[in-house]
């Protein structure tokens, strides 16, 4: 699965300042019945994988891959298809 302008959009212009470090934010709502929204920064342009887990680290699904720009990032994801339980975003 890769990211597109549809899964994933700049938060803010990298230009304005750049991160220091990679962060994966809390997701919200939290908790949620199928669809979260997912925010995070990178540093620089580079290739990600965000995945789910389980809490027993089973892989679960693929949310995002592909290259994506250096700066803030926010994109939804719909968990419907997915099992209920307690999930982590790696």
């Amino acid at each position: 699965m890769k990211t597109g302008p549809e899964l994933a959009s700049p938060v803010r212009n990298p230009n304005e300042g750049t991160a220091w470090t990679y962060s994966l934010l809390q997701n919200y709502p939290n908790p949620f019945n199928t669809i979260t929204t997912i925010e995070f920064v990178l540093p620089m342009q580079t290739e990600i994988s965000l995945t789910l887990h389980n809490v027993l680290g089973e892989y679960i699904t693929t949310i995002a891959e592909g290259a994506m720009s250096a700066g803030s990032h926010r994109m939804n994801f719909d968990a419907g298809a997915c099992h209920e339980g307690v999930t982590i975003i790696n």
